[in-house]
């Protein structure tokens, strides 16, 4: 199914379909549209049949204290890993820093070319000074 724009209607986010019939933020009469649940969430997500055209409300649904916490113990799960992954990453930077392989090889590798094409440079303009045997 696919999904617009959405808009919050008196504790109800209309997400509006594509079709000219029901605009974004129109009050949906629940006479006319049959609401079934499609699948329990936090939010409780239920499909809109208006027999013509299909709507995806969203009905806001209560949170218990439960899964609050839940949530909250996971958020901080998150930032726990996080940390430790940057600490991992200071901790290679520094043994590659001991080691003298950090950065240090890209130096030597510009300078290995730099040498590289100085010698040819050099090499071209002795050739084009050296004409006959003579030089200019």
């Amino acid at each position: 199914m696919e999904t617009g724009l959405a808009l919050m209607v008196g504790g109800i986010i209309v997400v509006k379909p594509w079709c000219s019939e029901l605009d974004l933020g129109d009050p949906i009469d629940f006479g006319i549209a049959c609401v079934n649940l499609a699948y329990p969430t936090d939010l409780g997500v239920a499909w809109v049949e208006d027999f013509r055209r299909l709507a995806v409300v969203v009905v806001k649904g209560e949170e218990d204290e439960k899964s609050r916490k839940k949530k909250k113990k996971k958020k901080k799960k998150k930032k726990k890993k996080k940390k430790k992954k940057k600490k991992k990453k200071k901790k290679k930077k520094e043994e590659e820093e001991k080691s003298g392989e950090g950065g240090g090889g890209e130096k030597k590798k510009q300078l290995y070319t730099l040498l590289c094409i100085t010698f040819i440079s050099f090499r071209i303009i002795g050739n084009i000074l050296l004409i006959d045997g003579k030089s200019l």
